[in-house]
């Protein structure tokens, strides 16, 4: 969407299915390194708050969080 959107490019007919797969695979990888860089040094980060709670964000504390006490609501609204 983004080739289409800025360069009015269309993927699809542009570079091929094999392209793509690869494309999505890598974009895969990527995402599964940054969770796993993210939890193993999230803690680690005390001198630089604002890379802490970026990596705290990727790892998916908050959304955790989050969720833990959208279960507390639902439990005092019964």
């Amino acid at each position: 969407m983004t080739l289409k959107g800025l360069f009015g490019v269309d993927a699809y007919a542009t570079f091929g299915a094999r392209w793509l797969t690869a494309d999505l695979i890598f974009g895969l990888v990527v995402i599964a390194f940054a969770l796993w860089i993210s939890r193993r040094y999230a803690g680690r980060m005390e001198g630089a708050p604002l890379v802490q709670r970026l990596m705290r964000d990727i790892a998916g504390h908050n959304l955790t969080a989050a969720a833990t006490f959208l279960g507390s609501l639902a439990e005092f609204e019964q």
